[in-house]
């Protein structure tokens, strides 16, 4: 029996009654936290770039291409065009649930709910082959409740899938420490992760150059002699290079300079990255301003962990590996959330930008987990009885008495976070007013029908208003459509023949309420009467 094995089985059949949670007790966790995602559905709205990523799936089964079909605009309807910011792989997942039951705003969710879902078998699996079963149970019940993860199945975003693949990326960065087989699966992962969220993209090639310089600290030249290092590197070089060239033949304007734009996942974060390195103040006034910010969101989950954490040998390869993951998770996810800041003037205390560092939590709970195993593996390191390699028992139940209480803690905080952004019943799940128009609209449309939209994203009504194949037009000097919905409350369109139908607002409590405003007025050619929803 190998090392790693013996360790398991120690640490599984270390069955003291002190505050150890029972396996039962710990499958009701992940039930619990199952329902919650699954409550989502109902609780939590679809928001902003899931409905792209559902257009561009839709267009993939249709076309066989990621073609956004009014353009690559959010807000004003145009032309067909190629995406140059949305990565396929969520898209292309997107499309398998719309294979049987068409694009629509319920497919969109149930998708995105099944790829939060899915991090719970996930995380079992990858920490229990590392870990043990036992232990596997119990960082996938601490993840059934995540709430950054939970939150975002409801919104539709592709983080979730983003999170599973990260978590893939790292068990096999984990087994490749011992076995360098598994570098081939980290690099196949990794590529996968890549193209699935274009503002990660730059992550993974940083976090690539990073783990290189890593692994060559610990193994020096060997690195260069390994052909699973090197079949890891081609596996990610050509998902990487694939889309690149991809990019490269739609968007290249046959300059030197354009190419370097060209090429990546997102033209939008190339200017991102542009005007932020020319104008600097802004986005270091954000990143400033938000390190508390994102100190919190770290120690969410890791409060209860933080001796253990300043306990561990820091330079132990797998403990170094991990805390480099989460180190780098944390810069690169600030970076973006502070870049994006200066374009988008979101709240700057915007709890959603935890997304960008969730994938963090795994390394955490990975450390804490790595580090009692490693306490058990120096109890455990040879075949005499404790007692006589002078081990107390007592110090096996403070061991464990220590992991579970400062499991529980995670948990609880978790779990009430959780509830707190995921359920209707603390207001901060926030229906936005255009949501509800398009909800109406959606229930007494008809075939054909045509809408004008004035600071709208125009493909939530695409994807609301699929069932209808309706037609978007954007607002110009003498509007046509059957109906306006538009932003803009104080504008008026009686003189063009429309009467207001609806005034929709946004509802929610105050967190709900920092978000943008989203109310909107619907507007109807040649209505004679009108009220208020």
């Amino acid at each position: 029996m190998s090392m790693n094995t013996r360790v398991r089985t120690r640490i599984e059949q270390l069955n003291l009654p002190e505050f150890e949670l029972k396996t039962s007790f710990l499958y009701l966790l992940i039930c619990a936290g199952i329902i919650l995602r699954c409550l989502t559905f109902w609780f939590v709205p679809a928001s902003t770039d899931a409905f792209v990523y559902a257009a561009m799936g839709e267009s993939f089964l249709k076309n066989g291409e990621f073609i956004l079909p009014q353009g690559n605009s959010f807000f004003v309807p145009g032309e067909p065009e190629y995406s140059h910011h949305f990565a396929p792989m969520y898209a292309l997942y997107l499309s398998l649930f719309f294979i049987p039951f068409g694009m629509s705003v319920e497919a969109l969710k149930c998708a995105s709910i099944i790829s939060g879902i899915l991090i719970i078998p996930v995380v079992y699996l990858c920490t229990a082959n590392i870990w043990g079963r036992k232990m596997g149970l119990y960082a996938s019940a601490l993840f059934a409740v995540e709430p950054t993860s939970t939150y975002l199945g409801g919104l539709g975003f592709a983080e979730n899938l983003l999170f599973v693949f990260f978590i893939l990326t790292m068990w096999a960065i984990l087994r490749g420490i011992k076995d360098e087989r598994y570098i081939a699966w980290a690099g196949l992962f990794a590529g996968l992760a890549y193209l699935t969220k274009s503002s990660m993209g730059w992550f993974f090639l940083f976090a690539g150059i990073c783990g290189f310089v890593w692994r060559f600290y610990y193994i020096r030249w060997r690195v260069f002699r390994s052909k699973y290092y090197m079949l890891g590197i081609a596996l990610f070089v050509l998902f990487f290079g694939v889309w690149g060239v991809r990019n490269i033949m739609h968007f290249w304007d046959g300059t030197l300079p354009g190419i370097f734009s060209a090429w990546e996942t997102s033209d939008y974060i190339s200017h991102v990255q542009w005007v932020i390195f020319t104008q600097p103040e802004p986005f270091l006034y954000a990143f400033v301003l938000r390190i508390p910010m994102f100190i919190l969101f770290f120690l969410m989950l890791a409060w209860p962990w933080l001796l253990e954490m300043k306990a561990m040998k820091k330079l132990e390869e797998r403990n170094s590996a991990l805390f480099l993951s989460i180190f780098l998770v944390y810069i690169v996810g600030m970076y973006f959330a502070s870049a994006f800041w200066v374009f988008e003037h979101h709240p700057l205390f915007w709890f959603l930008i935890i997304r960008y560092v969730m994938p963090a939590n795994i390394s955490i709970i990975w450390l804490v987990i790595n580090y009692y195993a490693n306490q058990e593996q120096e109890m455990s390191s040879s075949h005499t009885p404790p007692e006589k390699c002078g081990v107390k028992p007592e110090t096996r139940r403070k061991n464990v008495f220590a992991f579970n209480r400062g499991y529980v803690a995670s948990f609880i905080t978790l779990f009430v976070i959780a509830i707190l952004v995921c359920t209707p019943m603390t207001g901060i799940p926030r229906e936005r007013g255009e949501i509800k128009a398009l909800a109406w609209l959606r229930d007494h449309g008809h075939e054909n029908m045509s809408i004008a939209i004035e600071d709208v994203h125009q493909y939530e009504v695409y994807v609301y208003l699929s069932q209808w194949h309706a037609r978007i037009l954007a607002i110009n000097n003498s509007p046509s459509a059957e109906y306006i919905l538009t932003a803009h409350m104080d504008e008026n369109y009686s003189a063009y023949g429309y009467t207001i139908l609806h005034t929709f607002y946004s509802s929610g409590g105050f967190l709900a309420s920092l978000n943008s405003p989203a109310d909107v007025i619907l507007w109807k050619k040649n209505l004679s009467h009108a009220f208020v929803l």
